[in-house]
């Protein structure tokens, strides 16, 4: 991107997992890139853990704090000059049925997984309105489309940001911001290892035996790469989309029956 101011990206979230894995994504493409999260030291270390021929910086993001919110964009505009892009890829609701849980966990989901994405959108779109490409990309899950029994709370968080990203991206169409959703199924990040050892468990088995066991139940016999829902956003999240906006693109090798 020589000759040119290189596009900056913000990630919540972006210390482990998909938003980890969508930070690495976007500096590769020569994207200047802000990992946020909620641990500076997490934040810093992920942010030398990654290569690319642009910057990459760590800054506290807790997206349950609009100060904090509010921090890493200036911080974003303070150091780079402006804001093209931001991820969303927070909170993790618990499993189980609706009646399982009281009222506490899914506040807590609510805090970080939906108003937290609002947050971090009211608070970026004035600098995404300077930008020729303004991209807004919320990671929501494939239980938001198809929650099971035990998704009871992710499902309905996800759903939620899911309607967040049409309603969004109906307003902001006409200013040239898109806002999409990105859908994954089970991936191999750190929240699936731990569901691999809860299912050992549960079953008496190995954690090597439950994972086999899990993964034959996905079409393509395994979870998705981080990588492989990276690409995803960093499409959607670069100036090619410039015609995709309010889709929710489901990433999960094949496992949802809808249409």
């Amino acid at each position: 991107m020589s000759g040119q101011a290189r596009r900056v990206a913000l990630i919540a979230g972006g210390t482990a997992g998909i938003g980890l894995g969508a930070a690495r994504a976007l500096a590769a493409q020569g994207v200047e890139v802000v990992v946020g999260g909620r641990d500076a030291e997490r934040a810093n270390a992920a942010a030398r853990s990654l290569d690319g021929p642009g910057e990459v910086v760590g800054t506290v993001l807790d997206s349950t704090d609009q100060a904090s919110i509010d921090a890493a964009v200036r911080l974003a505009v303070e150091r780079f000059g402006r804001l093209d892009v931001i991820v969303h890829s927070v909170g993790a609701a618990p499993s189980g049925t609706f009646d399982e849980w009281d009222d506490a966990p899914w506040r807590d989901a609510f805090e970080q997984k939906v108003l937290g994405a609002k947050r971090l959108m009211s608070a970026a779109l004035p600098e995404l309105r300077k930008s020729d490409s303004g991209r807004i990309v919320l990671v929501a899950g494939s239980a938001g489309k198809e929650p099971g029994a035990s998704m009871a709370v992710a499902g309905t968080m996800n759903g939620a940001l899911i309607s967040l990203t049409r309603a969004a991206a109906t307003q902001l169409a006409p200013e040239g911001i898109t806002v999409n959703a990105v859908s994954p199924g089970p991936t191999a990040t750190g929240r699936w290892e731990r569901l691999v050892e809860m299912n050992a468990e549960r079953t008496a088995t190995d954690a090597d035996t439950a994972r086999a066991a899990m993964s034959e139940a996905f079409p393509q016999g395994r979870p998705a790469d981080v990588a492989e829902v990276a690409a995803a956003i960093a499409f959607l999240a670069s100036p090619e989309a410039s015609f995709v906006t309010g889709t929710n693109m489901t990433v999960d090798g094949g496992q949802s029956r809808s249409i």
